[in-house]
């Protein structure tokens, strides 16, 4: 049996998608200061942006991925896909409702190898 035939009968999403799930919710916990890390040592927030695509808070990497293996730190994964999560889910007012309006995005197209939940 394969593995998206075993994702389907245990009624599971991938690995990747759970990836892109949980950094989402670790890169919200940083903003908004709910874990004890310094978010201006991963990246800034941007929320003078007024842009008619994405959100309010928008992130910027502190660092440029100089080498190959930089491209796939944190950072460099969690930034450009936030920038694109709609208004109402990043504005969240707590991690309970950030999860749950998180969870109707559809985050598929962030995942290469087995982009369904």
């Amino acid at each position: 049996m394969d593995y998206a035939s075993r994702l389907a009968n245990l009624d599971l999403s991938s690995l990747e998608y759970r990836r892109v799930y949980f950094d989402f919710t670790m890169c919200y916990k940083i903003v908004n200061k709910l874990l004890d890390i310094d978010a201006a040592e991963m990246f800034t927030v941007n929320s003078n942006v007024h842009s008619t695509r994405g959100n309010s808070y928008r992130l910027q990497s502190t660092t440029i991925p100089r080498h190959d293996f930089r491209l796939y730190f944190f950072t460099s994964r969690v930034v450009p896909i936030w920038n694109s999560l709609p208004q109402h889910v990043v504005s969240s007012v707590n991690i309970i409702t950030f999860m749950s309006r998180l969870k109707t995005v559809d985050l598929s197209p962030f995942c290469k190898l087995y982009p369904f939940k």
